[in-house]
């Protein structure tokens, strides 16, 4: 039911020690903010 109502919501796991996944924070950041509407 909360599906409907609810979005899917991606949080990515960033390693605080080796920095892993902070990659993937980055292009969902952008993704987010980007205004041009061509995200290739």
């Amino acid at each position: 039911m909360l599906k409907k109502f609810i979005p899917a919501q991606h949080i990515p796991l960033i390693s605080a020690k080796t920095w892993q996944g902070f990659d993937e924070l980055l292009t969902l950041t952008y993704e987010i903010r980007c205004v041009c509407g061509d995200l290739t």
